[in-house]
């Protein structure tokens, strides 16, 4: 059984944890958007495509979305990792099935082609090699981005309840409000003293508990 004081410390600790692994997430889910999704060669010089031509580019923007809204929002962060999974998983299907449909169609023009060099005894031009399966043409973009954005859920979900956790009441767990909480000494909820701030009798600003006047008005504590 977790208690309520070992609960504000583990939220603390989750919620580090998921800043960490949002933040790592967003920057693999970045750096597998603008690495080779398709793989392929053109006359024996090798060549890449990024994710940015395809999916990727839906991946980037999750990553840089994650990336500005990594405390404020961790939902929302945990909504761009679902983003990036999908765009990783579907899209590094669907880009190398699109390359080769694209080069076997350029193939099937170059075959009348072949066909005369061929009666002339003349090698064909193959200028793409050996076209086999789509997951051989596949680069290593897709892999980080499913992986960057299984970081950005995982890291956006442990965010949001880790702050609740550390936000909660230890005696009536309510959940306390970050607005409120530079000036809140007592439990909204419960009256449970949160803080060894004071609260000065004038003008009734939070004073710390070593303070002998109050800063914002000078009245003796």
């Amino acid at each position: 059984m977790v208690l309520p004081r070992d609960r504000r410390v583990l939220g603390k600790a989750l919620l580090w944890l998921g800043l960490c692994l949002s933040g790592l997430g967003a920057l693999i889910t970045l750096g597998g958007s603008v690495a080779p999704w398709v793989l392929f060669s053109v006359f024996g010089v090798p060549l890449a495509a990024p994710g940015l031509l395809f999916a990727g580019a839906w991946s980037a923007l999750a990553g840089v979305l994650a990336l500005s809204r990594l405390r404020r929002t961790p939902l929302l962060v945990a909504a761009c990792g679902v983003v990036a999974l999908l765009a990783g998983t579907v899209g590094g299907k669907e880009a190398p099935r699109v390359v080769a449909k694209q080069l076997l169609s350029l193939r099937l023009r170059l075959a009348p082609v072949n066909a005369r060099l061929e009666q002339v005894s003349l090698a064909p031009i193959e200028p793409f090699g050996e076209l086999t399966r789509n997951r051989d043409i596949t680069g290593p973009g897709p892999a980080w981005v499913v992986c960057g954005g299984g970081l950005l859920l995982l890291g956006g979900l442990a965010t949001f309840f880790g702050d609740r956790w550390q936000r909660a009441c230890p005696q009536c767990q309510e959940i306390w409000s970050d607005t409120r909480l530079p000036e809140m000494l007592h439990c909204p909820g419960c009256g449970f003293k949160r803080t060894d701030s004071r609260q000065c009798s004038r003008c009734f600003q939070v004073a710390l508990a070593t303070d002998k006047h109050c800063t914002h008005c000078g009245n003796a504590l």
